[in-house]
């Protein structure tokens, strides 16, 4: 089960920033994670403390829901 989600602001839209804030599991959005050549290649969110890449940031947060 995930504990924490942490998203870069630059790298979601609004729609994954809505969701992150309805999951009930600790979720911290900031302006930077220090994964900036990571974050202008590609979508990615942290899951308990693991980068996970993936085609967009909802593809990630639905795998990380179930």
């Amino acid at each position: 089960m995930t504990e924490c989600i942490e998203a870069c602001v630059s790298n979601i839209d609004g729609e994954v920033r809505n969701r992150l804030a309805e999951l009930d599991v600790s979720t911290v959005v900031a302006p930077c994670l220090e994964h900036c050549g990571r974050c202008y290649r590609e979508p990615f969110l942290v899951v308990d403390g693991e980068l996970v890449t993936g085609d967009s940031s909802a593809a990630i947060l639905a795998r990380c829901e179930r």
